[in-house]
């Protein structure tokens, strides 16, 4: 069993699949991300019974490396029905509140997701969704679940000032948790109902995306009113009190490089946050004006940023963003289930100086991938489709 199936085809569950063996030039292993280098990964019904320091012969697959799944904390899939929508806008004048996306995800309402944003998903965790529209998170839920990514909604009432106790619990069941756009725009008396729910479900905030969302304080609002948030999203011109309070509190910080600066022209402070002993993960935000690829955010992120340990994007990019989302990580241990990113760097012989700087900067143009999930896989071989 050399390739289990075409690319982009996946099979599930059949015999073929209830046991395979594979061989990597580097394996970054519990949630350590340790890597032990030259390894045999051997996986019989969905879970690693085995992981050797040595390759085996007659191996099912050959990597450059295998890594945790990666997790997509932050996404507006809503915005896939609009591509392009946000060209020659401001923040305010795509997404605001009298914004042009609204009106346009209303009006379109089909499809939710075409395959070619599938194939994209499929090869997550989990994705965090934040969803403008409550009543399709089920359908998104659905959709995911038919290629074994865990979506979590994140939604929010369409009216804060009408909306109540009952509404808050039955939006947070149905998607998975409550996503907060603006925090000053809920009225003091929700914000009681909301601290309630938040430790029931994932509750997350937009703060600090823009200059005027820094004045107005969103984040103290919600947090001195007893909202339990598991992360923010953006944070790109929080002060530095602000990203130490983040650290104190283990409040993950989701950062979107490609949107913040296509709207904003800056990212957060991570080095800051770091040194406060905070932590991020990474989200690709509008997803009808930038692709769904997170590994491409965290190249990017490494470009801006290079003094930032690789090891540490890697990090962000799967155990943090599983954390931000209420999961458990899916990470590569003896006897735990199969989720793993297998990827061709095209490294001489696996030879590099830096594998996780080589994950980083060569994993999203990987010529081949292969994502593990259980039973499931799913291949994604540039070669043979040119």
């Amino acid at each position: 069993m050399k390739i289990p199936s075409p690319v982009g085809e996946v099979k599930k569950g059949s015999p073929a699949l209830s046991r395979y063996v594979i061989n990597t030039h580097h394996l970054l292993l519990s949630d350590e991300l340790e890597d032990v280098g030259r390894s045999s990964i051997v996986v019989e019904d969905g879970f690693i019974v085995d992981i050797m320091d040595k390759w085996v012969s007659n191996s099912d697959f050959v990597f450059d490396a295998v890594l945790p799944l990666p997790v997509n904390t932050h996404v507006h899939l809503s915005d896939l029905r609009i591509p392009e929508a946000c060209i020659g806008l401001d923040l305010p004048g795509y997404v605001g509140r009298k914004g042009l996306k609204h009106p346009l995800i209303r009006l379109y309402r089909e499809p939710l997701l075409t395959s070619v944003s599938l194939n994209k998903l499929s090869i997550l965790y989990s994705v965090g969704d934040y969803q403008e529209l409550p009543d399709t998170c089920s359908t998104y839920e659905s959709s995911l679940e038919s290629i074994d990514t865990i979506y979590i909604g994140l939604s929010r009432p369409l009216d804060w000032w009408s909306t109540g106790m009952d509404e808050l619990l039955s939006i947070a069941s149905n998607c998975g948790g409550i996503g907060v756009s603006n925090p000053t725009v809920i009225p003091s008396w929700m914000l009681e109902p909301l601290a309630r729910v938040s430790r029931l479900y994932t509750v997350s905030a937009h703060v600090s995306e823009t200059r005027k969302m820094e004045r107005v304080g969103g984040l103290h609002y919600l947090l001195d009113h007893g909202v339990r948030l598991k992360h923010v999203v953006h944070g790109v011109f929080l002060e530095d009190w602000e990203l130490r309070r983040l650290a104190d509190e283990d409040l993950i910080l989701v950062i979107n490089p490609r949107s913040n600066l296509w709207f904003t022209g800056r990212i957060a402070d991570v080095e800051k946050l770091l040194m406060y002993g905070g932590e991020f993960a990474f989200g690709t935000d509008n997803a009808g004006c930038f692709s769904l690829d997170v590994m491409v955010e965290a190249d990017l992120f490494y470009s801006l940023k290079p003094h930032i340990s690789p090891k540490q994007i890697i990090k962000g990019l799967t155990i943090n963003g599983a954390y931000a989302l209420g999961l458990e990580p899916k990470t590569i241990e003896l006897g735990r289930e199969a989720y793993m990113l297998g990827v061709v760097l095209g490294l001489p012989g696996g030879r590099t100086w830096n594998i996780n700087a080589s994950i980083v900067k060569r994993a999203p143009y990987s010529p081949k991938m292969v994502v593990f999930k259980k039973d499931s896989i799913y291949i994604f071989d540039r070669i043979r489709q040119m």
